[in-house]
């Protein structure tokens, strides 16, 4: 059914031709073929079973024949090659004629319209098989009698169907081919006393027989000297390789053509591998069978491990399918196949302590026979031996969840007198934070892994445990002893540790991870290696291969980041409510576990954290449980449950650290910028002890210091400066008291909306132009004077020669500007590369926009409220406007008139910047003007020919332009170091909050602030080097703005949306007005409050005898806290930092 298919890929792409096509697409066999009598378009398919006729073409040629109904063949199920079904309405029996050959009665199935998509017939094996059969059947001369009869045209194709036939012919002869290799006929062959050797013999029979399986046997005559190896072989072309062996010991000599071996042909299907029962007794009357393959070779694997990979492609398959075979002796055949390795020895140092022994604890004798069972199981597979040791421990059975028998030892007393191994083990965390993105991960599990590490033979008599059915101690490491986690991690240390940068070891769970295919194949085979040398065998039942995301201690690794396993994690969705000490601490103890992934943890689990003062050891102790709790429990299953994905480290890159502090403790976010995203690595936090919320760096005091100057600065009608200073100084005082002001007095919102602040200056950064009519600004002049009837003027600029276009136009319409422009600029001069103007609106109008497009010409604009960006533009108005108003009454009342003539003076005087006059400059030769003929003045006399004048013209043109870049660089130069001196504007970074010029102030009247309150976040710079910034609202969607520096102030400390908060810190007044507050180094004393709408300190004019009588200053003789914060009530944002570079030329401008 493919064909089909790729018959409508190969119509549609017919109409374009590309270089590919002939790589990609193939020819699409056609042929015509009768039926009934009809001639019928077919495609030849021969990876199609069936013929298929679609339900229109059927109607159309064959509405006599009747149709059957697909009842009777509802066993058949259509599949395209793309695995989709193909629904059918019925089937029919068709007579077909193809080339003179009649094939009577073949069934015909008939589709739905559309399911062959663009072709209607499809002919199948069914009628082709059919036609090769008539063929060959009175041999191949009818092949040349078959053509003649066909069109030429469709020989081509039939020709590749006969020859898929023949293919299919030739592999089902070969499963019955019989024949005898011989030796060539150039072939003598000496064979030595007792000797084998390889000789390679033809099967004359198999002459032209594609490459098959074939068993090779020995011939078996009487009086043959020599044998044959019996084998199963390739045969290809013919020729296959014999082993022959001389067991005489005389020479032999084997002859040309001599016979040497039978030769039969068989399938792939007949080849299995020899298999062998296996019986072991598990139980008294139990007895296991197991079947068992026999390898040949005996020092190949009995076990090769069978994975499949998360999306490999075949080839990737089956290269892990080799590897797997090649390393197949690491991985445990069987339950009870443990390597056993010699590398680390583990030993119990116990020094002088005497033996310890227990007796063994009663046992039910119901479970007599599966201990016993046990116990066979470690016998058989040497894990323990009988002992005779004055050690004893007993043994625990604690019953699994799958209803086996969990056997324990309980080495609780053998451990207490044991020296401790203080190796360390790898923290979850620093393992976890060690890995890397990658794209493929495997995790490999030991099998049994304590099991496979031998113990010291001076220490295996401490291991000994007591059952009902004797002594036994261990000879490979058991569980439960102290120091068996450190010898274990000891041991994949010294096995794998040199590689940490491409897997990580937490005790027997390995992972390995790899950022492309070959690497990770490259990187598992060092594993494999390793463990072989150590002797250590692989679980494959719990190990896992070329995945995109694996399961590794609680968490699910993948390439997007760790994140929380699921299948763990969904365990608290059900958890009850704690009741005693215990479930608190089990219940903080499952949640702390993946604290990394839950921001402010330390915060919300302090009412739990609570619960658990000053309550150790009293486990069953019942708790008080408190809505706080109930709501901390809540917010932690919650948080819990929609845990982050935490982004994997990037150590080349750098981290973004937020931290944040209250009264109750700290919190801190390790974040990083991968591909231009803000992504989390870890959430920390923890809890303040009790020594810390004392601390004066956390003091109130600072609040309370910050609601007194809001008081007071308010009443002073936000006074700044030293006058703000010293009216505070004479009713409080502490230390840093200027400092403080300083900054709360910048962070004040009506302070900094209310001043328009020092003027902001951005370094210069001129416009260069490489030659004329590179670059035009475009910019409009209005005289405002509504009596004219052209009062508008739209200027154009050339910024290489300074050469000026004025037209007067009567308005100034997208369509006014387009004409004007075509006419006077594009139509006289070409077409320029850029266009710069303003953000006027005929200039950002869609005809404007089409008409750059269809010249094309790049369209650039300046910034809102910053004519400085198209300067030479500005530049010209006011050279213009001067011209203008030197003309005299009845000049200026027919300015238009004039405008030609000012524009030619203009254009013919030389411009300050480039030394030249515009019109020089562009034409290459000065304008003979009518004050030329007045004064007698004539142009060059010499005669020259037209090349000699164009080569001189050239020379002018040249000297021109080299003079012009020379002279505006150094213009440009001189004016960017003198408005440099005054440019104190400090970049700004992305992310950055800044405040905006409030451009519509004037709608306010004097009163109007001068900077917007909704503060902005700076996104990007348009261009390195550029004082332009893309800002939008902080917290808010759209609304994007393009503004130059000049019109942007960093953003204070601390600042959010603006309201009217006087009466919040007027309300925080003292309530007493007769107490003096004194604390430490900062001393208050309140002042009367006068009734008034809103209360708030008194005014400036208040005399003293109504505040009282101000006690002197306090000088305090040690130094203040380091850190004098906001209190804990009161937000905080993040601070512009402090740039060293302060008021210097910044550098980040400088291209």
């Amino acid at each position: 059914m493919s064909s089909a298919t790729v018959g409508r890929v190969a119509e549609e792409g017919t109409q374009t031709e590309t270089p590919l096509k002939p790589a990609l697409l193939g020819g699409c066999p056609k042929v015509e073929v009768k039926v009934q009598g009809h001639a019928i378009p077919c495609v030849l398919d021969t990876g199609s079973q069936v013929t298929l006729f679609s339900n229109s073409l059927f109607r159309h040629y064959f509405q006599n024949e009747q149709v059957c109904s697909v009842n009777d063949i509802s066993w058949l199920t259509l599949k395209a090659a793309n695995g989709l079904k193909l629904p059918y309405v019925g089937y029919a029996i068709l007579d077909f004629e193809v080339g003179g050959i009649l094939v009577p009665a073949k069934g015909v199935i008939i589709v739905e319209d559309g399911c062959l998509q663009s072709n209607q017939a499809i002919l199948g094996m069914n009628v082709i098989n059919h036609c090769w059969e008539a063929l060959f059947q009175g041999g191949h001369p009818g092949l040349t009698v078959f053509k003649s009869t066909i069109p030429s045209s469709h020989g081509a194709a039939w020709d590749k169907a006969f020859s898929v036939c023949q293919r299919i012919q030739a592999s089902g002869e070969m499963e019955d081919f019989q024949g005898t290799a011989r030796l060539s006929r150039m072939a003598v062959v000496q064979l030595q006393p007792e000797t084998e050797m390889l000789v390679w013999a033809q099967v004359p029979q198999a002459t032209g027989v594609p490459e098959t399986c074939v068993l090779v046997e020995d011939l078996g005559g009487d009086g043959q000297e020599w044998r044959i190896g019996r084998a199963v072989l390739h045969m290809k072309a013919g020729k296959v390789p014999l082993r022959v062996c001389n067991p005489h010991p005389y020479p032999i000599t084997l002859p040309a053509r001599k016979p040497l071996a039978k030769v039969t042909g068989i399938s792939q299907q007949d080849i299995s591998p020899q298999r062998q029962l296996v019986l072991r007794q598990t139980g008294t009357n139990t007895i296991e069978v197991d079947v068992q393959m026999v390898n040949a070779d005996p020092g190949a694997s009995k076990f090769v491990p069978l994975f499949q990979g998360e999306g490999l492609t075949q080839e990737q398959q089956s290269r892990l399918d080799e590897l797997l075979q090649k390393w197949s002796s690491v991985f445990a055949a069987h339950d009870e196949d443990y390597g056993k390795t010699s590398a680390v020895l583990h030993q119990i140092h116990t020094g002088n302590a005497p033996p310890v022994r227990e007796r063994y604890r009663p046992v039910p004798p119901t479970l007599y026979p599966e201990l016993r069972t046990l116990i066979q199981g470690m016998l058989d597979g040497g894990v323990i031996t009988e002992s005779a040791s004055p050690w004893a421990a007993p043994v625990v059975l604690v019953r699994k969840k799958d209803g086996g028998l969990r056997f324990c030892v309980d080495y609780r007393k053998l451990n207490s007198v044991t020296h401790k191994d203080a190796y360390p083990l790898p923290r979850i965390e620093e393992s976890l934070t060690g890995l890397r993105k990658a794209a493929w991960y495997s995790t490999l599990d030991l099998a049994s892994g304590y099991w496979q590490v031998e113990v010291h033979p001076h220490d295996k008599e401490k291991t000994a445990f007591t059952t009902p059915m004797g002594l036994y101690q261990f000879e490979r490491m058991p569980f439960g002893l102290c120091n068996g986690p450190a010898t274990f991690q000891r041991l994949m240390q010294r096995c794998l540790g040199g590689q940490v940068n491409e897997f990580l070891i937490y005790l027997d769970d390995v992972i390995v991870y790899s950022a492309d295919y070959d690497s990770h194949l490259l990187h598992l085979e060092q594993v494999f290696d390793r463990l072989h040398q150590h002797g250590l065998k692989l679980n494959p039942k719990k190990s896992l291969f070329f995945q995109r995301s694996v399961h590794y201690l609680g968490h699910v690794v993948s390439q997007h980041g760790v994140a929380t396993d699921p299948e763990k994690v969904s365990a608290v969705q059900q958890w009850p409510i704690p009741k005693t000490v215990k479930e608190v601490r089990a219940f903080l103890g499952f949640v702390g576990y993946y604290r990394r992934f839950i921001s402010g943890f330390s915060c919300i689990a302090a009412p739990l954290h609570k619960l658990l003062q000053g309550t150790t050891g009293t486990k069953m102790t019942r708790i008080q449980w408190t809505e706080d709790c109930q709501e901390a429990f809540e917010q932690l299953k919650q948080a819990l449950l929609q845990a982050p994905i935490l982004a994997f480290a990037d150590f080349t890159l750098p981290f973004i650290l937020y931290t944040d502090a209250s009264f109750h403790g700290l919190g801190a976010v390790l974040a990083q910028v991968q591909e231009g995203k803000e992504r989390v690595i870890a959430y920390a936090s923890r809890s303040l002890h009790p020594a810390e919320r004392n601390d004066q760096n956390y003091s109130s005091f600072s609040s309370e210091r910050r609601r007194v100057w809001g008081m007071l600065h308010h009443a002073l009608g936000h006074a700044r400066g030293q006058r703000q200073l010293e009216a505070i100084r004479l009713r409080a005082f502490w230390i840093g008291m200027a400092r403080d002001l300083r900054d709360w007095t910048a962070e004040c919102h009506q302070c900094v909306l209310g001043r328009p602040g020092s003027e902001v200056k951005a370094p210069l950064q001129p416009v260069v132009s490489r030659y004329p009519f590179e670059i035009l600004a475009l910019d409009y002049l209005s005289l405002g004077r509504v009596t004219d009837s052209h009062p508008c003027i739209l200027v154009v600029t050339d910024l290489f020669s300074r050469y000026a276009v004025a037209v007067s136009t009567r308005d100034q319409s997208a369509q006014t500007t387009a004409k004007a422009l075509w006419m006077h600029v594009i139509q006289q001069f070409g077409c320029p590369e850029r266009i710069l103007t303003d953000q006027g609106g005929a200039f950002e109008s869609q005809l404007f926009q089409q008409l750059c497009q269809l010249y094309g010409c790049k369209k650039s604009r300046t910034t809102p409220y910053h004519p400085q960006g198209n300067g030479a533009c500005e530049r010209f108005n006011q050279t213009l406007l001067t011209l203008l108003n030197t003309l005299d009454q009845e000049g200026q009342e027919r300015w238009a008139d004039q405008l030609p003539a000012l524009l030619q003076a203009y254009n013919n005087t030389p411009h300050s910047s480039t030394g030249l006059a515009p019109f020089y400059v562009v034409f290459g030769r000065h304008a003979r003007l009518p004050v030329d003929m007045a004064l007698g003045l004539s142009g060059p006399q010499e005669r020259c020919t037209t090349d000699s004048w164009v080569q001189k013209h050239h020379r002018s043109l040249v000297a021109a332009y080299s003079q012009v870049r020379i002279q505006s660089c150094q213009r440009q130069d001189w004016d960017r170091r003198r408005y440099n001196k005054q440019a104190r504007a400090l970049p700004l970074l992305p992310g950055e909050r800044v405040l905006c010029r409030n451009f519509r102030r004037r709608a306010r009247g004097k009163l109007g602030p001068y900077w917007l309150s909704e503060p902005f976040v700076v996104i990007k710079q348009v261009r390195p080097g550029q004082p332009v910034y893309v800002i939008q609202p902080e917290g808010k969607e759209g609304n994007i703005r393009t503004i130059h520096r000049n019109h942007l102030r960093p953003c204070p400390g601390g600042w959010t949306t603006w309201v009217d908060d006087s009466a919040k810190e007027q309300s925080a007044a003292p309530t007493n007005p007769t107490t003096v507050q004194s604390t430490g180094n900062v001393q208050f004393w309140p002042m009367a409050i006068h009734e008034q709408r809103h209360p708030g300190p008194p005014s400036i004019g208040q005399n003293e005898a109504e505040v009282g009588a101000a006690p002197p200053m306090l000088e305090v003789g040690r130094s203040p806290p380091i850190n004098l914060n906001v209190g804990g009530d009161e937000v905080r944002q993040l601070r512009r930092s402090q740039r060293s570079t302060f008021g210097l030329p910044p550098v980040r401008y400088e291209g």
